[in-house]
C-alpha cells in the first residue's frame, strides 16, 4: 500500500514538474516578445537572456536588450536629425518665398504711389515734346512767314517756327537749332539768335 502511495506521489511529482516546465518553456514560448521603442519587434530568450531584433533580413542577434535599445535609439536620433534638416530647408524655402512676395508687393505700392507726370501741351492740346520729325505739317519749311516779337504766345511761336527741337526749364525754354527762345508766364520774354535762325519782327 505504501509502495503504491509512493508511486502515486512520484507520478504526480513528475506531472507537476512537467506542467511547470510546460508553463515556463513551451506554453508562453522560449522567447519573450517586446517592441523596442514601440517600433521594432524584439525577442528575448527566457533562459539565456539573448535578444534578437526583427529586421528586413530576419531575426538578427543584437546582444542584450540594452544594446538593442541603444542601437535603435541612435538610429531613431539619426532619423530625427535628417527630418530636422529637411524641415530647415522647407522653412528657408517658405521664408524666401514670403520675402519675395513682400518685395513684389512693396514695389507695386511704390510704383502706384508715383504720380503720373503731366506733359506740357500747346493750346491745341499737342504735346510740346512732339518731335518736329513726326509733325510734317508743322515743319519750318511749310510754315507761313509769321514773325516773332516779345510778348507773343507759345502758340504764335509754334506757328512761326514749328515744333521746337528741344524744350527745357519746364517748357519755358525752346531750342531751334542754335537759337533759344525764353518764355515767362507763357509769353516770349527774350531770345538768343546769333545765327539768325529765328523769324523775328
Amino acid at each position: 500500500m505504501q509502495k503504491e502511495m509512493y508511486k502515486e506521489i512520484i507520478r504526480y511529482s513528475f506531472l507537476l514538474i512537467g506542467i511547470i516546465i510546460f508553463g515556463l518553456v513551451i506554453y508562453p514560448g522560449l522567447y519573450k516578445y517586446e517592441k523596442l521603442d514601440q517600433s521594432f519587434p524584439v525577442k528575448i530568450n527566457r533562459i539565456t537572456g539573448d535578444a534578437k531584433i526583427l529586421t528586413a533580413k530576419g531575426w538578427q542577434d543584437a546582444g542584450d536588450y540594452d544594446y538593442a535599445s541603444a542601437l535603435f535609439a541612435e538610429y531613431k536620433q539619426q532619423v530625427i536629425d535628417a527630418m530636422d534638416g529637411q524641415s530647415e530647408i522647407i522653412k528657408n524655402d517658405v521664408m524666401n518665398s514670403v520675402h519675395n512676395e513682400l518685395e513684389n508687393a512693396k514695389n507695386e505700392i511704390a510704383n502706384a504711389a508715383v504720380p503720373e507726370t503731366k506733359q506740357p501741351t500747346y493750346a491745341d492740346g499737342t504735346s510740346v515734346f512732339y518731335s518736329a520729325n513726326n509733325d510734317k505739317s508743322s515743319s519750318r519749311g511749310e510754315v507761313a512767314a509769321i514773325k516773332i516779337a516779345l510778348g507773343d504766345s507759345k502758340d504764335t511761336v509754334k506757328k512761326s517756327m514749328g515744333t521746337p527741337d528741344h524744350i527745357t526749364n519746364g517748357g519755358d525754354t525752346w531750342y531751334y537749332g542754335s537759337a533759344i527762345i525764353s518764355f515767362n508766364n507763357g509769353v516770349v520774354e527774350g531770345w538768343n539768335d546769333q545765327l539768325g535762325e529765328l523769324l523775328l519782327k
